[in-house]
């Protein structure tokens, strides 16, 4: 009997030791599998968990534990000391224990991780120190990212006269839709707005095409034959809308990098990250000569939201600086490769839904001709032929009829 006993406490053993085993196995495939993802946290983990099924590592284990190690260091090499500390001795103790004939390959990936781990602080004392140095370094460029705001302010006539803005509105004219528009926007601080839409030549009841309207809380979009609720989202994003942006870039707790400094069409540029207090992301960039605003780039993956914007034909509007000519839309996919003659070429430009000149006021529009095109990408031009301050602008406007 008790023989029997023994033999079947064996086999229980022996059984699940083999489902150990099998497990151990799944956990490692969905470890590569994370880590082909880009999901290096994730593979890290799954492997720690075969580890634990197993008992004990593996120079498979060890050596994808080492990748996915040494890939969440080239992101963040700051991440943390840990990660480094932890890399170097998982280094060590593969060159140690598995200088194995048919491990040639794993063990040179190995090899040459470890080669890289120098450029790293050797101790977590040193590491501090260059974390205090990084962040000091952020802290320096986030005030020179609000200097370049604060001249962007003063060139267009100064942080007091902008702050006293209160209302704004804008007529104009689209082009690059299948069909000519005319639009008209208004404002109302804090970020109050509506924005409509209408068949040019017929501005008149029943000729709108649609509306938007946000009255700071809450709001809706409309066409001729319906109303939608504002999404969660849409009124997130709207309520940080604002007549000029920049001047809660320095009252509200945005973060401010400079990212780079490029070349432009209009002329060399500091590229700007901002960083909304809901955690939205866009890119402004700022002409280091007249420390006027040219591009926006929006990285924000909602529908609708367009990917670049960029302005020009800047002209005084009661004492401030306005861009009266707005380009939207996504990257070129294309050239153009000729423009000349006159107005009536416009009704062409919009039946073919392109617009060619990123950077032409409404003059030189008036001058077009002929447009011979090369795979050009949908693009819209909002030309604003009038724009008002402090005017013509009430309450009224924002009401959800």
């Amino acid at each position: 009997m008790k023989r029997l006993f023994f033999i079947g406490a064996v086999l229980v053993f022996a059984l699940n030791a083999n489902t150990q085993n099998t497990v151990a196995k799944f956990k490692y495939e969905d470890a590569e599998k994370a880590y082909y993802e880009n999901k290096f946290e994730d593979c890290i983990k799954l492997l720690t968990e075969t580890e634990a099924l197993l008992g004990q590592t593996a120079p498979n284990i060890l050596h994808l534990r080492i990748l996915a190690e040494h890939k969440l260091l080239e992101q963040n090499p700051m991440h943390s000391y840990t990660i480094i500390e932890n890399i170097r001795n998982h280094c060590d103790t593969y060159l140690q224990d598995y200088d194995i004939a048919g491990l040639e390959e794993k063990y040179r990936d190995v090899y040459e991780i470890q080669n890289t781990l120098g450029r790293y602080p050797s101790n977590k004392s040193a590491f501090d120190e260059k974390i205090a140095a990084v962040e000091a370094s952020k802290i320096k460029n986030s005030l020179e990212a609000k200097k370049i705001i604060e001249r962007y302010l003063e060139a267009i006539g100064g942080k007091d006269k902008v702050a006293n803005v209160k209302t704004m509105f804008r007529s104009g004219e689209v082009f690059g839709e299948p069909f000519p528009l005319l639009i008209e926007d208004k404002k109302m601080a804090p970020n109050k707005f509506t924005s409509s839409r209408y068949f040019k030549n017929r501005k008149k009841k029943g000729d709108l095409i649609y509306t938007d309207v946000f009255n700071g809380e809450t709001g809706h979009k409309r066409n001729k034959t319906s109303k939608t609720p504002l999404t969660e989202t849409e009124i997130l994003t709207f309520k940080e809308h604002a007549i000029f942006p920049e001047l809660n870039y320095l009252a509200l707790p945005y973060k401010l990098h400079i990212v780079d400094t490029l070349n432009l069409a209009s002329g060399k540029a500091y590229k700007l990250k901002i960083e909304s207090p809901l955690g939205k992301v866009l890119f402004r960039f700022y002409n280091v000569l007249d420390n006027l605003l040219y591009k926006i780039e929006v990285k924000n993956e909602e529908p609708n939201t367009q990917g670049e914007i960029i302005l020009s034909d800047y002209k005084d509007v009661n004492g401030i600086l306005m861009p009266f000519t707005i380009q939207s839309g996504s990257s070129a996919l294309g050239t153009v490769t000729s423009i000349s003659g006159d107005q009536e070429a416009l009704e062409k430009l919009q039946n073919k839904q392109v617009m060619a000149i990123a950077i032409m006021g409404k003059n030189q529009m008036s001058s077009i001709k002929d447009m011979n095109t090369t795979n050009v990408p949908k693009k819209t031009i909002t030309v604003w032929s009038e724009i008002k301050i402090n005017e013509e602008v009430t309450e009224s406007d924002f009401k959800l009829d």
